[in-house]
């Protein structure tokens, strides 16, 4: 095959010189070339993660989501590639570098997957967005400072966001694994108070990263805003009565499959603790006062889910007309607090509606 120079007449026939014409477009930079390249290695890694390990995958995964939110399953699927260490303490991340071929006759492609074994989950805010669109960001756990480059499919994003992921070393940057979850600022100050707010934030990130992706994911921890301040727990609380105790506890125990979040468990248990102590009241069945708590839950905030009470007497096993009555006698006893948190809400929904 002749090569064609650049100041010959183009092949395509155009009249050109080549070096105006069609050489243009032949020029694809090494760059492009290896970013390319380590999309179509991450997706192959996914699909050696799926076809060799889903069951143990699934097995991990679903019983802490519903099966339903293909986005929840999606993103604790790439995290439980890249964070949970498996046979002889390693993730499928780091099995598949290992012990791979890489596809590539570039060795700049070879040596950045073989820095993947660096996989970091994290949590991070957007700092800066250079003229690149490369996100200068901040993890909030361990304050390091990182630039994340920006990639074809990257989400937009804007100064304030926090972003979920796995990030891959990339050189002197880093790149996302796959895909990020990012949230507005709005949201972001939630999550980190609430990471923030653990014992041991790191290991909790690493340990329980499906409750991450649940706060970035459900519209459910919105509704914590103005809630968690003070968390309090059946524990936390002293009883007159092992029954009265036995709500709170059935309480607690039943409010995830309404909201999600412990902060309505919370908001809940005080309004009974100050029914109780106010009331005394004689319980023999407990499920009565719980669904209850639940209806007047539902009812006080702006977080409604237009539960009725037949609908909880259902879950609970019980009659409507027993949830109605203990209904009314809880708005009775608590009307004052009742009022206090309404307007609690109503402040603060006139205080966003100010912001936006």
């Amino acid at each position: 095959m002749t090569k064609v120079g650049r100041n010959d007449n183009c092949p395509c026939g155009s009249g050109k010189k080549y070096k105006k014409c069609c050489e243009k477009k032949t020029i694809v930079s090494v760059e492009q070339l290896v970013r390319k390249e380590l999309g179509d290695i991450q997706k192959e890694i996914i699909h050696f993660a799926l076809s060799q390990y889903k069951s143990e995958i699934d097995e991990y995964v679903k019983p802490d989501i519903d099966e339903s939110n293909d986005s929840l399953y999606y993103y604790s699927v790439l995290s439980y590639i890249t964070t949970v260490k498996r046979n002889e303490g390693k993730t499928i991340l780091e099995e598949y570098v290992e012990n791979s071929e890489i596809k590539s006759t570039r060795q700049k492609t070879v040596d950045i997957v073989a820095s993947w074994k660096a996989a970091t989950l994290t949590v991070s805010v957007v700092e800066r967005i250079d003229e690149q669109a490369n996100m200068h960001v901040r993890n909030v756990v361990t304050n390091e400072h990182i630039i994340v480059r920006a990639l074809d499919t990257v989400q937009k994003t804007e100064v304030g966001s926090l972003l979920f992921g796995t990030i891959l070393p990339n050189e002197e940057e880093y790149i996302f694994f796959v895909e990020m979850l990012t949230v507005t600022r709005e949201k972001a100050n939630n999550i980190t108070s609430k990471l923030l707010s653990q014992s041991e934030p790191a290991k909790y990130l690493q340990s329980n990263f499906i409750e991450l992706i649940k706060w970035f994911i459900l519209d459910e921890f919105d509704s914590v805003q103005g809630l968690d301040d003070v968390l309090v727990t059946t524990e936390d609380m002293e009883w007159n009565t092992v029954s009265q105790k036995e709500v709170a506890k059935l309480l607690e125990e039943n409010v995830a499959r309404y909201w999600g979040e412990e902060a309505f468990a919370s908001l809940g248990i005080s309004l009974w603790e100050q029914f109780c102590s106010r009331k005394n009241p004689r319980i023999q069945k407990p499920a009565l006062y719980a669904g209850a708590l639940i209806y007047l839950i539902d009812k006080l905030g702006p977080y409604s889910k237009d539960l009725t009470q037949s609908g909880i007497a259902e879950d609970f096993g019980i009659t409507s007309s027993s949830i109605s009555a203990k209904y009314k006698d809880l708005v009775t006893v608590l009307e004052d607090e009742i009022l206090a948190i309404k307007q609690d809400f109503n402040e603060m929904n006139l205080a966003v509606e100010s912001t936006s």
